[in-house]
């Protein structure tokens, strides 16, 4: 193990390389690895450090097990390590090779030398240099992967977050007593199951500018159960969003599940709704599909 005074920017690095540091530490390195030139170029170099002490067997036990663990998880930086692994190689085969001048083999290398400083001494420096490159970039590109994977994680957070937020806010408009404000303006129609729509009731709705809740009055057709659970998607997307404990009303020629939605969370395009009753088994049962397209943005 190479010899210096490590100090704490090096330990914090060389941790969080071996995946041990708090999620406070973790957030700092990569934010500094994105915005820090010079600190970049200290991460690499000490994946590069990490990665030869493992390989020269250098690394005490409990570095060695963090590094089994975490460093070699992923395909990628596995790989990192057997590029390390093939350049070693080459260097103790280059290094042993006889000399094009005199036909005798080199000097051996002392045993607390590294191999990496018998590369500085090959006759083949543009090989040399090409392989350092390969795995200067492999390197690079594997601390990038890592801060990737971490933004990553960060935006799925964010979007579940977002996705619970407008589930409670749901929630609260559909099941909460008075949930929907006294100066809602509240836009209502009702919609047919698609096995049923006809050209008369063909799910296309314009609520009015300045509509601050839409409400769609799903009819039921079949049998009625006491509590609903209905699935929100746009046709365009991924997300979708539950709301549950919706009941059933009465209406002119049967009943309906009114399902209220603020307005602000719809914007132009197709969208299903997918209504499920509780029959109390605790195994939802399919009641009936719903498409509406909305035509303009109601709110303003």
């Amino acid at each position: 193990m190479r010899i210096k005074e490590a100090n704490e920017d090096d330990q914090l690095i060389r941790r969080f390389l071996l995946g041990d540091v708090s999620e406070e530490e973790r957030q700092r390195v990569e934010e500094s690895f994105i915005t820090d030139s010079v600190y970049s170029e200290s991460v690499l170099m000490a994946e590069n450090d990490l990665i030869e002490d493992y390989l020269e067997g250098d690394l005490p036990q409990a570095e060695k097990e963090q590094f089994d663990a975490h460093f070699l998880s992923t395909p990628r930086q596995r790989r990192k390590v057997r590029i390390a692994e093939s350049l070693k190689k080459f260097a103790v085969a280059e290094a042993a090779a006889p000399s094009p001048a005199t036909g005798e083999g080199r000097m051996p290398r002392q045993p607390q030398q590294r191999t990496s400083s018998n590369v500085l001494t090959l006759r083949k420096p543009l090989v040399i240099l090409s392989l350092a490159a390969v795995l200067l970039i492999a390197l690079g590109l594997g601390a990038w992967k890592i801060v990737g994977i971490r933004r990553e994680n960060e935006r799925r957070e964010q979007a579940q977050t977002r996705r619970a937020a407008i589930e409670q806010e749901l929630a609260q408009l559909n099941v909460r007593p008075g949930g929907t404000p006294s100066d809602a303006r509240i836009f209502s129609t009702d919609l047919s199951p698609v096995v049923v729509r006809s050209s008369a009731n063909s799910g296309m709705i314009s609520p009015p500018a300045q509509t601050t809740v839409v409400e769609l009055r799903l009819v039921l057709i079949g049998e009625e159960y006491q509590n609903y659970r209905a699935s929100l998607q746009k046709f365009d997307s991924t997300d979708q969003f539950t709301i549950p404990g919706l009941r059933a009303e009465s209406a002119t020629g049967g009943k309906v599940v009114p399902v209220k939605i603020p307005a602000r969370l719809l914007t132009r395009g197709i969208y299903q709704l997918r209504l499920r009753g509780d029959n109390g088994t605790g195994e939802p049962v399919e009641v009936g599909e719903y498409q509406f397209q909305l035509t303009n943005q109601a709110a303003r």
